[in-house]
């Protein structure tokens, strides 16, 4: 994990959060976003008809 600097000084007031770099993201969580990701696709891609049910 990167250090924070320490003479940091946000422009607002409020709460600062550091988000994990992509690769910690994935580590730990990739099986399900892939999941996720997949099955979103799915959802908006066309159904697909075997060519015999699509005769009948």
């Amino acid at each position: 994990m990167k250090e924070i600097r320490s003479n940091y000084k946000p422009h607002s007031v409020g709460t600062v959060v550091q988000l994990p770099s992509f690769d910690e993201f994935i580590e730990k969580h990739g099986d399900h976003f892939k999941l996720m990701l997949l099955e979103e696709i799915l959802s908006k891609s066309p159904k697909r008809i075997p060519k015999d049910e699509e005769k009948k």
